[in-house]
């Protein structure tokens, strides 16, 4: 919903980095530090994802509760 809105923006002027600049738009640049923010907050919630997984799949090897818990997640 944020991405869609960004693009109704464009064309707006950013800085190296993607960062934006003076001329940016208030919306615009609002927008664009949600989005980044937002894809941070993405990046941990699926590297925590990772963990969770491996932990439980390497725990469910050694016990059989933890086993049936580790087959259901992806």
């Amino acid at each position: 919903m944020v991405g869609r809105q960004l693009s109704n923006e464009q064309p707006y002027p950013v800085q190296e980095g993607g960062q934006p600049s003076p001329q940016t738009p208030d919306k615009a640049a609002a927008l664009l530090r949600t989005v980044s923010i937002l894809g941070f907050i993405q990046l941990l919630a699926a590297g925590t994802a990772l963990v969770l997984t491996s932990a439980l799949n390497i725990r469910g090897q050694r016990n059989p509760a933890w086993n049936a818990i580790a087959r259901a997640l992806p």
